[in-house]
């Protein structure tokens, strides 16, 4: 660490506004003062951050590094990643979920209402730089093969991503309060336009990051908290 910061790590407040991936670094603008400045991580502290998504609010503990043009900020660690709001920083924020994708090569990627995975099963990812509040990337498939169906009860495993739930192929752990730690209920995986897959006896939840959703029931709209699971 350079002997010229300050020995105690300050809160610091902003937005990421990407500039594409891969690209030049990525600016993460400053609520306080609107300066832009880059940022890097203790163990990396000569490459700045390069692609994000366009729009993640962040509150972070840090050290400000002047001797660079623009600032770095030395991160440690992220103290909340979120999708920003409108009244974050002053106001006129719109997230943009699309240019997370960019970053992300999907060799194995899948969709969820079609058997593309042979043995294996079809989840989701989720985007690297923002929380779970903030959505879903893509579809994968893995080796995760589980066998529950609609209406079995489900819990998550305890991978570090908490993705893992015990449902089968082509199906999701869901329950109303979006909550992976507690029991849930297998539903199917749905097709928004109805074009694709069985017909949904229930509603059919857009999730955040594809035009496939959750067929579920009981609920309606964001009551549903489908982001949370796909």
């Amino acid at each position: 660490m350079p002997a010229d910061l300050p020995p105690e790590p300050e809160e610091f407040a902003g937005i990421l506004y990407t500039q594409g991936f891969p690209a030049p670094p990525s600016r993460f603008v400053l609520c306080d003062t609107g300066e832009f400045v880059e940022w890097v991580f203790p163990w990396s502290l000569e490459e700045a951050w390069s692609g994000s998504c366009d729009g993640v609010y962040h509150r972070v503990r840090g050290r400000l590094d002047r001797d660079f043009d623009p600032p770095r900020l030395i991160v440690d660690p992220i103290v909340e990643s979120r999708w920003c709001e409108p009244d974050d920083c002053g106001g006129g924020c719109v997230p943009q979920l699309d240019t997370c994708y960019a970053e992300h090569d999907v060799p194995n990627g899948c969709d969820p209402l079609i058997s593309q995975c042979g043995d294996d099963r079809c989840i989701p990812e989720r985007f690297w730089y923002a929380t779970e509040v903030s959505g879903w990337m893509f579809h994968v498939c893995t080796s995760e093969d589980k066998t529950g169906v609609t209406g079995d009860a489900c819990n998550y495993t305890d991978s570090p991503k908490g993705e893992i739930d015990d449902c089968a192929d082509n199906h999701r752990c869901w329950n109303p309060e979006g909550d992976t730690t507690s029991p849930g209920t297998c539903v199917p995986y749905c097709d928004v336009e109805g074009e694709l897959g069985p017909a949904c006896d229930g509603a059919c939840i857009p999730c955040s990051a594809t035009e496939r959703g959750l067929c579920v029931s009981g609920c309606s709209g964001e009551d549903c908290r489908v982001d949370e699971f796909c």
